[in-house]
């Protein structure tokens, strides 16, 4: 069935006020982009360049309201909602020629639409019904609560570098992430990152209907995310989970050399037309299936249908240590297609009656089957279907059939009987129970006395690594800016990459988001003064006030007052009979600071200073210098006026007083 691209519907009510509270956390964070510029005040819709800030809330009723038509363009929405009517195609930001663009702390159910010749988008921090790029590169979509995102090109003019990280995404559309490189080789998208999302599907098919009926909703193949024609990607630490009839995950068409790893694609209803929680296939004959891509430590959970369906496995996949969890009377997991896939340390378990591993379309290569555990419920491990042993090799795996012996259907009835049909592989292999810790609740770690303990091929444990198998390593981004929720959020990301993780830091913590108040009481604004005065401020904080330091013109005014009443003295004798700046600088305990409002006195000493050398005594006189025969002492003006006009004498003339030496009885003879 040919691929639809999603319709760009508005959200509903419910779902805007979900979206709106998910992203409260971050919407005060300022884009690194926004720059020194003063920004613009936007109170309607039109066309914007440079740096605008929004100011009220905004309607359009022709389809757009904010158009960009400049380079360089950062748009603040302020936190206030855009509401677009009338069009055919509804958009609040509409940008179609134009590079580096920011948009941030927008509200609004419809979207965001990049598209033509545009490039260096970044939108940030920001609650939208969905987000719309087409043939731009290099957009970053970050930290966003968002309806859907749909990025796709041409051969001709293909998207490249596309980032798609930390955003909460919860929608009821048919497709919620959409990659699409199109029909047409050659596959255009390259270099796209899809990273540590919370993306959520609603969708349930209304219309059981004819696709080529223009206008019908019909299922056609709902996914939560679908990437096709294109390489070099990753899609690493994210939460795909379709609560309706969605596929989690669908890669199609030369989705090549990638990384896909730590992820959880999670179908927590049938979905519609059987294809899995997690899906590999093609379906262009000009166009090979996904091939060269490594999968790895990813959770595949179907809780009443089959988790991973290789429809048509593209040759020379890796798919290491990963959790296949079905609960479904057909398999947890079925390959098919090109072949020469390898799959080692695996856990393929099924919860329902039916078998472990489907297997289909022989003569087309190898697969290889190393480490892995296959637990299952049914008469055979595998089924079959048009499929030969020839395509089969590994070794060192563990069956387990809990409702009895292990069987392998036309390929032999007991384990034993299967290695004489596939020999010489799975010489190695093994039967008996994995000793989950809870399979139930999807604790696939292996309890004492597992015979999957360190029985695989490289010594370690048959199956996914599980805790203890591997030490996680933390490797975090700085914490984000302080909301006025008093919170702050940052990322971390498991560099070692267990499944599952171990240890991990805490990602959110409290924080002083509020810089305290501040104002100069005394004396108050354009008063004249004179002498020494007491300058008088009062402050507050949510949390505590650490200091205030007093300025005058810009200058601090003696040193920080740590505690209330904020108080300093000023004699104002010392400085110009002029007009001078009053202002108090008040800190917080988290390094947030306010200045006051800005007092202006004027000082005016008309009256001279009086001299007062007497109050306090003078120092007493030094000894007499032998060589200028003076002395000399030092007076203090209490006063402190800086004149000298009745000061006292501070040196004088002395006399110095010589003493012979004792002479000696025989020199006094001598005389």
């Amino acid at each position: 069935m040919a691929e639809r691209v999603p319709k760009k519907t508005s959200l509903r009510t419910q779902s805007l006020r979900l979206l709106t509270l998910c992203a409260s956390v971050a919407l005060l964070v300022t884009s690194p982009r926004a720059g020194a510029q003063t920004p613009t005040p936007v109170n309607k819709c039109g066309n914007v360049s440079g740096a605008v800030v929004v100011t009220a809330d905004l309607t359009a009723t022709n389809g757009k309201c904010l158009v960009v038509s400049g380079d360089n363009t950062t748009i603040d929405g302020n936190h206030h909602t855009i509401t677009v009517t009338g069009g055919y195609d509804n958009w609040a930001i509409s940008d179609t020629h134009y590079n580096h663009l920011t948009v941030q702390n927008v509200v609004t159910d419809v979207g965001v639409y990049i598209s033509g010749t545009s490039s260096n988008a970044l939108v940030q921090y920001n609650t939208l019904g969905s987000v719309y790029v087409s043939t731009a590169d290099d957009v970053t979509i970050d930290h966003n609560t968002i309806g859907s995102v749909s990025i796709s090109g041409t051969s001709d003019d293909p998207p490249a570098r596309a980032h798609l990280t930390n955003n909460t995404i919860v929608s009821d559309n048919q497709t919620i992430i959409d990659f699409d490189g199109g029909d047409v080789g050659p596959c255009p998208i390259t270099n796209f990152v899809v990273t540590d999302n919370t993306i959520t599907s609603n969708y349930r098919c209304t219309v059981k209907g004819d696709p080529t009926i223009v206008g019908q909703d019909v299922c056609d193949e709902p996914k939560v995310l679908f990437m096709r024609c294109g390489s070099g990607n990753t899609v690493s630490h994210n939460l795909l989970l379709s609560n309706g009839e969605a596929m989690p995950a669908r890669f199609r068409d030369e989705f090549d050399n990638s990384m896909v790893n730590n992820n959880t694609f999670w179908a927590t209803h049938a979905v519609d037309g059987g294809f899995c929680a997690f899906n590999i296939t093609s379906g262009n004959l000009d166009k090979h299936p996904p091939q060269n891509n490594t999968f790895t430590r990813n959770l595949m959970r179907a809780d009443d249908d089959s988790a991973m369906c290789l429809q048509y496995e593209g040759a020379s996949n890796t798919f290491s240590y990963n959790t296949i969890w079905a609960n479904s009377g057909g398999y947890a997991a079925t390959v098919g297609g090109p072949a020469n896939g390898v799959f080692t340390h695996n856990t393929f378990y099924n919860a329902g009656t039916g078998e472990a591993l489907g297997m289909s379309y022989k003569d087309l290569g190898v697969d290889t089957f190393s480490n892995n555990i296959f637990d299952y419920q049914s008469s055979s491990a595998y089924s079959y279907d048009w499929w030969g042993t020839d395509r089969y090799q590994g070794n060192n795996n563990l069956f387990f059939n809990r409702g009895g012996s292990v069987g392998f259907g036309a390929y032999g009835a007991t384990l034993a009987a299967w290695k004489v049909s596939v020999a010489p592989y799975d010489s190695a292999s093994k039967e008996g129970d994995p000793k989950f810790t809870n399979s139930t609740t999807g604790d696939f770690s292996l309890q004492a006395g597992s015979p999957a303990i360190n029985a695989a091929g490289d010594g370690t444990n048959i199956g996914v690594w599980q805790t203890g198998d591997c030490t996680s390593s933390w490797s975090c981004d700085p914490w984000q800016t302080c909301q006025d929720t008093n919170t702050q959020i940052r990322t971390c990301r498991d560099t070692n990459s267990c499944q599952p993780p171990t240890n991990q830091p805490a990602l959110t913590q409290s924080c002083d988001g509020t810089a305290p108040t501040v104002s100069i009481t005394a004396p108050t604004n354009t008063a004249t003064i004179s002498g020494t005065v007491s300058i008088a401020a009062t402050a507050s904080d949510n949390v505590s006030v650490v200091g205030v330091q007093f300025k005058l013109d810009g200058n601090d005014l003696g040193s920080e007052d740590t505690a209330a009443p904020y108080v300093v003295s000023w004699d104002t004798t010392k400085t110009t009979s002029t007009s001078h700046a009053l202002t108090a600088v008040a800190r917080d305990a988290a390094g947030h600071t306010t200045t006051a409002s800005a007092v202006m006195v004027t000082v005016n000493n008309a009256v001279a200073c009086v001299e007062d050398w007497t109050t306090i005594p003078c120092s007493g006189w030094s000894g007499c210098d032998a060589l200028t025969h003076t002395q000399t002492r030092t007076c203090t003006d209490k006063n402190g006026c800086n004149t000298t006009v009745n000061q006292p004498t501070l040196s004088q003339q002395c006399a110095v007083i010589d003493v012979l030496p004792p002479m000696a009885v025989t020199d006094l003879r001598a005389l």
